[in-house]
C-alpha cells in the first residue's frame, strides 16, 4: 500500500516541517511530490492531478503545508480510520490556539490570491 504525500509551497521548507517529515513513522511506501512557486490552491490542484495520473497507484493522498508539523504517528492514525476522507484540524499560529479554515475571496489588483483566515471552524 502506498501513500502519496504532496506539499504545495510558495517558499523554502521550514526546518520544523522537514524534521516532522523525516520523523514520520510509515508502514507503507511513500511517494513525495512538491509544487513550488504557485498559489497554494493552484499547487494543491496540480498535486491532485498528478496523484490521479501517477503510474504507481497510491491508496491515499496526504497534503501537508510546508510550514506544518505533526506527531510521528499522525499519518498512520489518520489512515487507520479507514474512511474515504479524513482531515486533521489546523490551528492558527499564536495563542490562544484556534482551529481555522481559510476562505478564498478573490484576486487583488496585482493578481495575488486573497484569503480570509479570520473565520474559525
Amino acid at each position: 500500500m502506498t501513500i502519496y504525500i504532496g506539499t504545495p509551497t510558495t517558499r523554502a521548507f521550514d526546518t520544523a516541517y522537514v524534521r516532522s517529515l523525516f520523523a514520520t513513522h510509515l508502514q507503507r511506501q511513500a511517494v513525495f511530490d512538491v509544487v513550488e512557486g504557485q498559489a497554494i490552491d493552484v499547487g494543491r490542484n496540480a498535486i491532485c492531478r498528478r496523484f490521479l495520473d501517477h503510474p504507481v497507484h497510491a491508496e491515499w493522498l496526504l497534503m501537508h503545508d510546508s510550514d506544518a508539523t505533526w506527531h510521528p504517528e499522525a499519518v498512520e492514525r489518520l489512515i487507520s480510520r479507514n474512511l474515504p476522507m479524513v482531515s486533521a484540524v489546523i490551528f492558527q499560529r499564536g495563542l490562544p490556539p484556534r482551529p481555522t479554515a481559510g476562505q478564498f475571496y478573490g484576486r487583488g489588483v496585482a493578481g495575488e490570491y486573497n484569503y480570509d483566515f479570520g473565520k474559525t471552524i
